[in-house]
């Protein structure tokens, strides 16, 4: 895996990754710096995996796209991915829908909005977002600049809500 230190994209989706095979490519790619997109949707990633990645996310100036869909990585690795990237200039785009977060990855998610000002697009759909951590994530979105920031929450029990009609 030596040949992993300039990779820019890396597509490993739908590939059953447990966490001895995720742990193999996180060594593979410790000293990567160049790498700007990561699909890894739809794999078998849990939490301590995932907190293993989390030294990669901290270390790659070039990341944009990060792509976990799909896996089970609950509320202890999305806060591992939150701290991690809490002093990212770079990454546009997270998608961790389909991964059993609930109000604690909610709240560390609403951290990083508000410090991350290069995220532009978070999806959390289908997750057990209730509304407690929705209304974390929607003021935390209220401090994006108007039009910079898009949030996806649909498929969460705390959303839709409904809105009184004026």
């Amino acid at each position: 895996m030596a040949g992993l230190s300039n990779v820019k994209l890396l597509e490993m989706d739908s590939n059953g990754l447990d966490c001895t095979e995720s742990m193999m490519l996180w060594q593979g790619l410790a000293h990567c710096s160049s790498l700007q997109h990561l699909v890894l949707s739809e794999n078998r990633l849990r939490h301590h995996a995932v907190r293993a990645m989390s030294v990669l996310f901290a270390r790659c100036e070039c990341l944009t796209n990060i792509n976990l869909r799909g896996n089970s990585v609950g509320d202890c690795g999305v806060t591992s991915i939150a701290n991690a990237l809490m002093h990212n200039h770079t990454l546009r785009v997270l998608n961790i829908s389909r991964n059993n977060i609930y109000y604690d990855g909610a709240s560390a998610l609403a951290r990083l909005i508000r410090s991350a000002n290069s995220l532009h697009c978070l999806d959390l759909t289908h997750n057990h977002i209730q509304t407690p951590g929705v209304d974390q994530l929607l003021s935390a979105w209220l401090y994006a600049p108007p039009g910079h920031f898009k949030i996806m929450l649909h498929g969460n029990p705390g959303f839709p809500r409904r809105c009184p009609r004026a």
